[in-house]
Order: C-alpha cells, then sequence, then structure tokens
C-alpha cells in the first residue's frame, strides 16, 4: 500500500491537499476542515468539478449529479467541522481538478485539488491506497 501526502494549499480557510491519487475501480475519500462558525456548520457543502471558470457540482448537501450517483457521498460532522467526500469505482474520466468547499460554488469558501486516476489491479480486500490529511489552522 502507498500512501502519499503532498504540499497544502494555505491560502483559504479551508484547505487541503494539491493533489489526490486513486486506482481504476478503487475508492479516495477526501477530508476537508472548516472554520468553526454557525453559519459553517449549517452552510451547504459540496466538492465540484472545475470546468473553464465555473465549478460544476459533482456531490452537495442536497444533491448529487447523475454521472455519480450510486458512487459518490458527502457526509458532514458539523460538530467537528469537517466532512467527507468518498468516490468509489473509480473511472480513468474522474481525473480532474476539483473543489471541495462550504457555501456558493466559486464565492464561498475552497481549496482546489486534482484527482488522478491510474490504471492498475483494485484489490477491494485491501485497505485505500490514498490517505488525506487536511488541518484548519485557528
Amino acid at each position: 500500500v502507498d500512501w502519499w501526502l503532498f504540499p497544502f494549499h494555505f491560502s483559504s480557510p479551508v484547505f487541503g491537499p494539491r493533489e489526490v491519487h486513486g486506482v481504476k475501480g478503487g475508492s479516495v475519500t477526501v477530508k476537508c476542515f472548516y472554520p468553526p462558525t454557525p453559519m459553517n456548520k449549517h452552510d451547504r457543502k459540496y466538492w465540484c468539478r472545475q470546468k473553464g471558470s465555473s465549478c460544476l457540482t459533482v456531490v452537495s448537501s442536497t444533491f448529487v449529479a447523475a454521472a455519480y450517483q450510486g458512487r459518490v457521498t458527502l457526509t458532514d460532522h458539523p460538530q467537528e467541522n469537517h466532512f467527507l467526500v468518498n468516490i468509489s469505482a473509480l473511472e480513468m474520466s474522474d481525473a480532474g481538478t476539483f473543489q471541495c468547499g462550504v457555501g456558493i460554488n466559486g464565492r464561498g469558501l475552497s481549496f482546489r485539488v486534482t484527482l488522478s486516476v491510474a490504471e492498475g489491479n483494485y484489490n477491494p480486500g485491501a485497505p485505500s491506497n490514498t490517505i488525506f490529511l487536511l488541518f484548519y489552522q485557528y
């Protein structure tokens, strides 16, 4: 099992790794921390795919895009000031640039992360091949 840790973004109160790596057929989980304010605890959380100057929602607190139905989840943990995005059954076409954020796409708190998906043999009994560590600095 390979564990990768990459440089972090520190330009936003919500930040994390610059790159996330997965294997075709496998899954990735991203843990997104956000500032501990009452508004952030109750605001919309999202994971969107960067397309030019816009960011198209893949999953949010109340929505899952049709192409990701049944294989992406967003679980908010407001008491711990973070949410988890899990994408399973990874496809090569899942590779791209995404944003993990709070509020409205492109207007709220977010960070950019690049997801790469490699060809490979996925062993569903093995632990995930990637770990993501995100921190919020008070």
